[in-house]
Order: C-alpha cells, then structure tokens, then sequence
C-alpha cells in the first residue's frame, strides 16, 4: 500500500478540500449530540464530477461515493438521467468512531474510524485497538475443509478433475489475472462466479482484446469479479470461470456454444461462488478484505489537517453490546432470472451474503461458516447441515445413486419452474435459454422430451398453466411482451408469476380430451435447441365454440382481490376476471347471485396478460376445451382449456389468452355434446 502523502488534504480533490474537508465544513459534519437524519454536512455534485475527481485527482472520498452507490438497492440506485446527487456526511465521534454517508436522503453506508499513533486526531477518536480489530468474515479454512468433507457424501461426486470450459481466469495471482484459452484439452480444478451484472460491465472480453487478456488482464475489474479471483486463490483453486470474461460478448457464435454448455460447466466446477447479496458487479462481497481508505480528519480548534483510517462497516446484529440492530440482508441474486439454473446446477456453492458466508453441496442445505467476531459469541459454533435431495438430478462417480420417482422429478420440476417465473430476465429473449442447462439436466435424468417450456409425457397437464395474479402496478394485468419468443400455450409467452396447481382433475378422470396430433419448434439455432426458439405450433383435434352467444366482441371485467390490512392476498380465489351476460359458459339467462351479491357469472377464468381485460380493445373470443368430465370427486361438472383468439389471417390458426379451469358449481354446457371436433393449430 502506498504511504499517504505528507499533506493529507492532498489525498482528496480541490472540490472536495473546497467542500466536505474544508475545517468549517468538517466540523459541522462531526457528532455535537444526538444523530437525526438532517443534521451532518451536506453537499451536492454531479455523478460526471465525482468519476473525474477519481480519474484526474485520484480523490480518495469521491472513490468512496462512488463505491456507496455501487451497493445501493436496485431501488435506491440513480437512474441514467440522475445527473447529481445529495452526499450527506454524519461524522460519529462519540461511543462509535465512525462515519455515516447518506445519498439522496438514503443511509447507503458506514464507516469505523481510527488513527494511528502520531496523528492529532487520535486526540479526538482514538486508535485502533488490537482486542477489537476485525478479521474478515469469510474462512477459507473452513470453507475448504467443508469442500474436502463434501467428497465423502453418499450423494456428493468425489472431486475429480475435469476438463476445463473454453476459457477460464488464471487465478495463482490474484494482482494478476490473465485469461487462459484451454479448448478443453486441459484437465483440473475450476470455479465459478454466479453474480447479478446491474447492468453493461465496462470490462468483458471482446473479439479486440481476446489476445491482450490472454497475455493478463492489466485493467481494473469489476470488484465482485476481482472478489471471486482472490477467494477462487484463496481456496487453493488455480481457476475460475465468469461469464463476461471467459464468454466472447461480440461473437453470437462464441455466444450460442458456450451457452449451449452452460449445464457442464456449472455442474462439473469445483464449486459455485455465488454473491448473494451484491447488486451489480461493482460492489463487490468482500468488504472488509480491502484495505481501509485513509482520509483527512481536521480536530475541533486545529485548521491543521490529520488522517484517519476508514474501514468499510458490515452491517450485523450485536447482541454482545445488550441489543439487536435491525438489519435489511438484501438477496439480489435470487431475483436474477440467470442465476436460478447457476445455483441448482452448482454441486458445491460458497454463498457470500456479508457479513454471513454459508456453504452447500447437493446432500446438505446450507451450513454457517462465518468467522466468529470476538463480540458475537452465537457465531461461534457452525450451524448443523440438515440433509436435502437435490442430488436426484445429478449421478454420482460412486455408483451409490437411486433411481428418482417420476412424482419427485416433476415436483422438483414444479418448483424451479414456480421459482424462475418469478424473477427478472433483463434481455427478454433469454427466457428459455437462462434455463435451458436445468432443462437439459432433467431431460437426461427423466429420459423426457422438453418442448418449449412443456414435458412430452405430461404435456396436457403442462399445458394448463396459469399466472398467480395480475403482477403488475397496483395489482393490474402485464402486458404481453410485444417481441416473439415462445407460443402464446408456453408458461414463457408472458412476464408473470406462475400458478401451478397440482392437485385438479387429470387425463383418468375426464370423459373427453383433446387429441393432440402434432407440436412442432423451431430452435433459433441448433447448437442449442434447448435455448430460443423462433417458431413452433401445436395442432389439436379439439372442441372449439365461440365464447359469447350472439357471436360478438367482448372484455373481461376484473375484480381486485381481497386485502389483508395493507398486503394484497396474491391468488387466483381471491380475484375474478368476469365474462359478459350471454357467454356460453354459464346456462341461458342466467343471473345466479353470489355471496357478495354481485351477479357470480363464471368461476375459473385467468387471463395471462392485459389482453382481453377491460379497458383493452374488445376480441372475439372462443372457448378451447382440452379436458372435462363430470361430478369430479362429487364437486360437479368441470372443463379444463383455454379462451382462445384467431390469428388475423388465418382461418384454424388461434392464440391463447387466458386458462379455463371451471369447476364448483360449473354445468355441462348445453352446447358441448354436439359441438363436432375441430383441429385447431395454436401458435
């Protein structure tokens, strides 16, 4: 580390020494009492300043508001036209040494506070005493004996080497990284870094400066990526593999090829860094591993600059100081679309959520390996690993392994699915390819065919998805996403949470089916045919009746569900989209009132966007049945199917809109016995 300069104001900008290390504005920024949210000092630059006071003067305060703002929730993070911003500074001298820094009226960070013996400012803050020196959070140590322990589970592979992907970062120098080209002729160990990018990286490889990259990376990385090679070192592992480095981002051929081996190279990897609670790839998950940032410090009744010493402060609960601090721990990571498959391909994840580290394999759940703090003695002992299954989807080397039941695969199946519907895909053609690895997996294991999001052996059920509830503002219906990339019959066709549903009438308990005569995909590209698609059909022999029985347009009516104080109840009983009088699903001239009154009309109707809800345009709907019998476990009549619209153009050629799953008082339409089969193609 390079000693600070004789002047310390020379380690911050002419803006800054101008503003917040001016003494008068200092001064007013230290504690004189009780801490509000207004009191401090608070100034305000442009975004644009602050990276030039960093670049030009090497600022060592810009640099840390720019890192606080790196850390910030997806919420509080300025969009692009936020030019300026607020810095409050609250400077603690009392009990805690520390800084508090809050942007735009948001408490982003702080930090602790010392000097070193020497400084005047030891006068007023004091030094740092080894007793209460911090170590970093993360133990490699028991990090690595849990790896080597993972090797004896029944259920866990032994660690073996295997070839490595493409590309992977040469990790034995942390300072110095370098990409390695290995075109998978080389064998070994090797990590990998599941992380939310927040948005462009301004470092990934290209075509450019493949070959400078190759020779060491001689830039600075994003810091989570610079985080994941120093704990990739640290576990004594020469290499790692991470997306935006070890993936030619300006070559869709490099692109669609390593995609397409994205399930090998997240379940053949050493083991999963996953950063569970950084927001974008510059904040980074080891805070407390960087050296602190030195600072000018200017003492009450001295214009004589100082130092201190400011070291980033973990947020955690005390409860060896008498009380607990509440503590908001952020999970980004779980509401990437991406990073669902890179945690259920993983076979062992070190899982980074400061001030926790947890570590997990396919045998046991998740098991505490923080370094103890000498305040928190509850942190002293390792949580007890409780042993889970999701080794049914992986063989082992041991030959140790039993079959899996069909029922197991498709619950586990169910639930990934309800998990992945409900996080975001920043580019909206990945839906499929973001998990095509977790579908190719259960395609070996099940020894099934995937068709665009479905099951070949259970694709009449799969079929009959729903959405859970209107997802978007104020409980209103999303909008279809207006580019192709699934049919309107795959769960991928719209942005919602799903709804799926297990226990309803199946293909054992109807008196009819529709007959499915052919489904077809076409894969973007044939390398992965398990990532985007550009076309496919389903063709049907199939009931098919015009929704309204004067033939003409209509709109749904929707009824908001109920709320529990202030939470919407977000399911599909506790809202209702509404037909018009005279649909063909409800017997003639019926005007049934239900318990709240209103005229009850039919249950089981759930659109799968905005299309077809009031105030959008009225569509010609039609009624598709796939399934019905009657009295279903003496609950009466049902019919399973969809509301269907036809492809302007086209004359047997329909998109789906919503699902019908009518049953509870529901009657035999009075039309359904001699309407004739008809086949229908579903686009």
């Amino acid at each position: 580390m390079t000693p600070p300069p004789n002047n310390p104001l020379a380690l911050v900008c002419s803006a800054c020494r101008t503003g917040p290390f001016s003494y008068e504005n200092f001064r007013n920024a230290v504690s004189k009492g009780h801490y509000t949210d207004t009191s401090g000092y608070v100034y305000t630059r442009t975004w644009k300043q602050i990276v030039q006071s960093i670049d030009k003067e090497a600022c060592a305060w810009c640099r840390i508001v720019r890192r606080t703002r790196d850390g910030l929730p997806g919420d509080k993070f300025p969009p692009a036209d936020k030019q300026d911003v607020e810095v409050r500074i609250q400077i603690e001298n009392g009990a805690r040494k520390g800084i508090n820094i809050y942007l735009d009226g948001f408490k982003a960070v702080g930090y602790s506070i010392w000097s070193q013996p020497g400084d005047a400012a030891i006068k007023e803050i004091g030094k740092e005493f080894s007793l209460f020196k911090k170590e970093p959070y993360a133990d490699y140590q028991r990090a690595k004996e849990c790896i080597k322990a993972c090797s004896d589970h029944e259920h866990c592979n032994t660690i073996e080497d295997t070839y490595l992907p493409t590309r992977v970062i040469d990790c034995s120098n942390p300072s110095k990284p370098r990409l390695v080209e290995t075109n998978r002729k080389i064998k070994g160990h090797y990590c990998t870094l599941s992380y939310a990018w927040g948005g462009e990286q301004h470092q990934k490889t290209t075509k450019a400066n493949l070959g400078t990259y190759v020779k060491g990376i001689n830039v600075p990385l994003p810091q989570t990526i610079a985080d994941a090679i120093y704990v990739t070192n640290q576990i004594g592992c020469k290499y790692l593999w991470v997306d935006a480095l070890c993936i030619i981002q300006d070559s869709d051929e490099d692109k669609v090829k390593e995609l397409a081996d994205m399930a090998h190279i997240y379940s053949d990897s050493y083991v999963t860094i996953s950063a569970l609670s950084a927001f974008r790839a510059d904040q980074g998950f080891l805070p407390d591993a960087r050296p602190p940032d030195i600072l000018p410090y200017f003492v009450e009744g001295s214009k004589t600059p100082s130092r201190m010493s400011a070291e980033f402060d973990i947020p955690r609960q005390t409860p060896g100081l008498g009380k607990y601090e509440t503590v908001v721990m952020y999970r980004p990571l779980d509401e990437r679309g991406w990073c669902l498959q890179e945690s259920a391909l993983a076979p062992r994840r070190l899982i980074f959520q400061p001030p926790h580290v947890s570590f997990k394999c396919r045998s046991f759940g998740e098991r505490n390996i923080t370094r103890p703090t000498p305040l928190d003695i509850t942190s002293q002992s390792e949580s007890t690993p409780y042993p889970i299954d999701d080794h049914i989807l992986f063989p082992t080397n041991k030959g140790t392994d039993l079959t899996a039941k069909e029922s197991d695969l498709r619950e586990r199946w169910r639930k990934i699915l309800w998990d992945y519907s409900e996080r975001k895909i920043t580019v909206a053609s990945d839906k499929f390819v973001a998990l095509a690895g977790v579908a190719e997996i259960f395609e070996r294991v099940s020894k099934d065919k995937y068709i665009a999001g479905l099951w070949k052996r259970t694709f009449m059920d799969d079929l009959l998805w729903e959405i859970w509830a209107p997802a978007g503002p104020e409980e209103t219906f999303l909008p279809r996403p207006p580019k192709y990339r699934a049919p309107t019959w795959s769960w991928a066709s719209v942005d919602a949470k799903l709804h799926l549903e297990v226990y309803k009438p199946t293909s054992a308990d109807a008196s009819y089916e529709a007959e499915i005569l052919a489904c077809n995909v076409t894969p973007k590209n044939r390398i992965h045919p398990l990532g985007e698609i550009v076309d496919a059909k389903l063709t049907l022999k199939a009931k098919i009746h015009p929704l309204m029985r004067n033939g003409k347009k209509c709109t749904f009516t929707v009824v908001k569900g109920q709320r529990f104080g202030d939470r919407f109840v977000s399911n599909a009983t506790t809202w209702k989209c509404i037909p018009p009088q005279g649909n063909c699903l409800e017997p003639v001239g019926s005007k049934k009132k239900g318990d709240d009154g209103d005229e009850e009309r039919v249950k089981g109707i759930t659109f799968d966007s905005e299309e077809g809800t009031a105030p959008a345009p009225p569509l010609d709907f039609h009624v598709l049945a796939l399934r019905a019998g009657r009295k279903w476990r003496n609950q009466g009549d049902w019919m399973q199917g969809f509301l269907v619209v036809r492809v302007e153009g086209e004359a047997n050629q329909y998109r789906r809109v919503a699902k019908l799953d009518l049953m509870y008082e529901f009657q035999w339409p009075d039309w359904f016995d001699a309407t004739p089969l008809k086949t229908v193609v579903l686009v």
